[in-house]
């Protein structure tokens, strides 16, 4: 008889919730991977959630949340990126010192998507333009 094997946190997850005791990080490298992530993926990601944590009003869990939701919105028209690159590419046009909202960043980033600009296009606007504030509910 084989051991019982504990899904690792976040694979199958949808969402992580209030409350949840699993570290963003842990629960992104967990859902990307497929539930077997490596330490080195759960610290890289750390690092890109601690950088968006400076830049976004939101915190690391809910950014890792609305980054899956963001995913998935441009996984249903045909676009594959997946959340942790979201964060990365979102987090790198914030200007140091820039606090926004992730969600509504994230919003108007699809929106360019889905219009036809290529990632390097979506992102090239939303920095012209100056990243938007945060929306009813969005802040910390």
């Amino acid at each position: 008889m084989q051991p019982l094997r504990r899904a690792a946190p976040g694979a199958g997850q949808d969402w992580l919730q209030v409350g949840d005791k699993t570290a963003p990080s842990e629960w992104l490298a967990n859902r990307q991977s497929g539930g077997h992530a490596d330490s080195d993926a759960a610290r890289r990601l750390q690092a890109v959630l601690a950088t968006a944590d400076a830049r976004f009003y939101e915190g690391s869990r809910m950014i890792a949340n609305r980054a899956v939701q963001l995913e998935a919105m441009l996984r249903e028209n045909g676009v594959n990126e997946d959340a942790c690159t979201i964060i990365e590419q979102l987090s790198s046009i914030a200007q140091e010192g820039e606090h926004a909202g992730f969600g509504e960043t994230g919003k108007h980033y699809v929106t360019a998507r889905l219009q036809g600009a290529s990632r390097e296009e979506a992102l090239a606007l939303l920095k012209r333009k100056g990243l938007p504030g945060p929306t009813a509910g969005e802040e910390r």
